[in-house]
């Protein structure tokens, strides 16, 4: 093709609208990708100081799991700790521990004791005295409960129910409540929570309260995070998939499922990072779970559905069995 036939050609397609609206799409994805690129290098080379938002990072549900493997991991940023939860005495074993392992550390560990199937915000101000007197500047929201074994709604007890609610998504609420003011006062902070990877997934069946209230925890950061965007205060979400914790009852990591020691080396990178893009509050830190709830949202609904079902159902039989030899 000569350049005359060239610019001949090019020149009829311009005459097609269909020609300019392409254009426009290329142009917006190709400047999309720029900025997100520039954003993502901004992320990985500048990563921010965890002291820079405050002197003191509030951790809830911290005495097993995540939380607990997180306590240690944030307790080497040389931070102000303050932990919360229900257990006293693990929280005692924990400060010493901690307190041994950074002997010529000057930063403070405290605790408070607190259960959080607590449903009416009056129970929590009983830590607001104390809340206010510190200079907090992140919040994990970590606290959470699911299932003993996989259910059907209808099997479930009213108690239960309850519980997750209370629990996974009340807390945050009311853990936020609290510490807002104080952040909006000195117009910084960083508040995580701690939802789960069921959320990013299509269905999520024998466990329909679960993925709910989960569901309800991003949905409240993303939209807190509109809202607080003009007082400096950044929020994330993170998804898990599955981590080798009491709570998953899977014992043996593997690529996909790290232990919880690895999976809070990723937090911390993602909380030092921070969000991408100022609008992108839900991320999974650790890699590989990124990776895996691609591939499960890559199969049509329906046939997720039926194969999550069918598997759930397994293990939900085995657990009955269990139960049953253990009467």
């Amino acid at each position: 093709m000569t350049i005359y036939k060239m610019i001949a050609y090019f020149g009829r397609r311009a005459l097609n609208p269909i020609f300019y609206i392409g254009l426009v799409v290329v142009l917006k994805n190709v400047l999309f990708g720029i900025y997100w690129l520039l954003n993502y290098l901004k992320a990985k080379l500048f990563l921010k100081d965890l002291k820079s938002y405050g002197n003191t990072i509030v951790i809830t549900g911290c005495t097993d799991g995540i939380g607990k493997s997180l306590t240690y991991a944030l307790a080497k940023q040389n931070v102000n700790l303050l932990l919360i939860s229900r257990n006293e005495k693990e929280l005692k074993n924990i400060k010493k521990d901690l307190l041994e392992i950074n002997k010529n550390s000057q930063r403070t560990i405290d605790y408070i004791v607190f259960d959080y199937n607590e449903h009416k915000f009056s129970s929590y101000k009983s830590m607001q005295d104390k809340l206010q007197k510190i200079d907090i500047g992140i919040l994990i929201n970590n606290v959470g409960i699911s299932y003993p074994n996989p259910l059907y709604f209808h099997e479930m007890e009213t108690e239960l129910i309850e519980q997750l609610v209370n629990v996974n998504l009340m807390s945050a609420y009311f853990m936020t409540r609290l510490v807002l003011p104080t952040m909006i006062k000195k117009r910084k902070g960083l508040i995580l929570y701690t939802s789960s990877g069921v959320t990013a997934l299509q269905t999520s069946p024998l466990y329909t309260v679960y993925a709910s209230v989960k569901d309800g925890v991003c949905s409240f950061a993303n939209s807190l995070n509109v809202e607080l965007k003009e007082y400096n205060i950044q929020v994330q979400c993170h998804i898990p998939m599955f981590i080798t914790t009491k709570l998953s009852k899977i014992k043996k990591s593997s690529l996909f499922v790290p232990t919880p020691e690895m999976y809070s080396e990723c937090v911390i990178q993602k909380m030092k990072e921070g969000n991408i893009l100022p609008y992108n509050v839900i991320s999974s830190p650790y890699f590989f779970h990124k990776i895996q709830i691609f591939f499960y949202n890559f199969f049509p609904k329906w046939l997720f559905s039926i194969v999550s079902l069918a598997s759930l159902k397994v293990v939900r039989q085995k657990a009955l069995k269990k139960m049953k030899k253990e009467e």
